[in-house]
């Protein structure tokens, strides 16, 4: 009984120390992506060369953000705009997940205009920490934690967190949705795994694929026609009916054409980066991660390894097609999965 409570306390202690590290994470990645602001641009001579640079001030980070997120939230504005959007740009398509990030908003709006002004920059932080927990806590429902998994888990989360993340909260979201979706798939609850994917394509349009992660611990297929269909009716038959035909747009959810600010492969064309940078963004954002993924996979020995590693390779080619090279955040989807693969057994229903 000793050992037990002590065993206990132990876990306690980790998880506690885990939450922190990610809190810590999370909060330096805002104050960083959020200390500077630009006053004005101020072009200047130096020799012959004329040149163009900003001026910046510092400024306090927990203002700015939780005005962005609760005040002047561009991405509200647009979702706002029923109609398909102008051009082929990426940003279109986020006009699909209006019922996740306005009803986000609302509750950051109020937080901010009864409560703190930096309310919500705090609010922020916890919540999407929290999620963040929640994934381990839900991959452990699956597998016995021990130090290496939690080591994993912390490292995936701290390397993603270096670089300067945009859409932070649909791949915490996203992650916390996979890590829900395996758990329903290995204790066979298909309503959850309904449930899960529902709130999954509605934060995000690659939630649509989470269904298959009933293959990854079942072989029936029922659960995953369920999920679909029921799913995609909701989200386009109910929540985007007014904007469902964009489908039709070919570049509607996926676009080739170069993206205002963003690095694709079109930017090899148009010289926008030099071969050696975007070198540098393949490798830190595929090369490495799928690296980590394919050593963990030849040590595994957990008995649906190769089902788990054909999972990750097809969330990979679908941010190859449909995002752009420097967005990192969903790199972070690989986590729950290389946490399973690091471990020694699967728990028995």
């Amino acid at each position: 009984m000793k050992l037990l409570n002590k065993k206990n306390i132990i876990n306690t202690i980790i998880k506690i120390l885990v939450f922190l590290i990610i809190l810590i994470a999370v909060k330096n990645n805002i104050d960083r992506n959020n200390m500077f602001s630009i006053v004005e641009d101020t072009p200047y001579s130096q020799g012959s060369t004329g040149r163009v640079t900003n001026s910046y001030k510092k400024v306090d980070p927990r203002l700015v953000f939780s005005q962005q997120i609760a005040l002047s939230n561009p991405e509200i504005q647009m979702m706002e705009d029923r109609s398909c959007g102008k051009g082929a740009s990426l940003e279109n398509r986020k006009r699909l997940r209006w019922m996740v990030k306005v009803n986000e908003f609302k509750v950051y709006q109020y937080v901010y205009e009864n409560i703190s002004i930096l309310g919500p920059y705090y609010l922020f932080i916890v919540f999407y920490s929290l999620l963040l927990l929640s994934t381990i806590l839900f991959v452990g429902r699956i597998i016995p934690l021990h130090a290496l998994q939690y080591f994993i888990f912390v490292c995936g989360v701290l390397y993603i967190f270096q670089f300067k993340l945009s859409e932070i909260s649909y791949s915490v979201l996203e992650l916390f949705f996979i890590s829900v979706a395996l758990y329903s798939s290995h204790r066979k609850n298909i309503l959850l795994l309904i449930v899960t994917t529902i709130f999954a394509i509605h934060n995000r349009e690659s939630g649509i694929i989470l269904p298959f992660a009933w293959l990854l611990f079942n072989r029936s297929k029922t659960p995953i026609f369920l999920s679909l269909s029921l799913s995609i009716f909701i989200w386009l038959g109910l929540s985007n009916f007014d904007i469902a035909y964009c489908f039709l747009k070919s570049d509607f959810l996926m676009s080739f054409t170069p993206q205002d600010g963003q690095i694709g492969f079109w930017s090899l064309n148009n010289n926008s980066v030099s071969v050696v940078s975007f070198s540098r963004l393949i490798v830190e954002g595929y090369v490495v991660p799928i690296v980590a993924l394919y050593m963990l996979y030849k040590s595994s020995i957990v008995y649906n390894k190769k089902e788990i590693l054909v999972a990750c390779l097809v969330y990979a080619l679908i941010f190859l097609v449909a995002t752009p090279i420097l967005h990192h955040s969903v790199k972070m989807l690989f986590i729950p999965f290389m946490v399973i693969l690091s471990s020694k057994k699967i728990h028995s229903v």
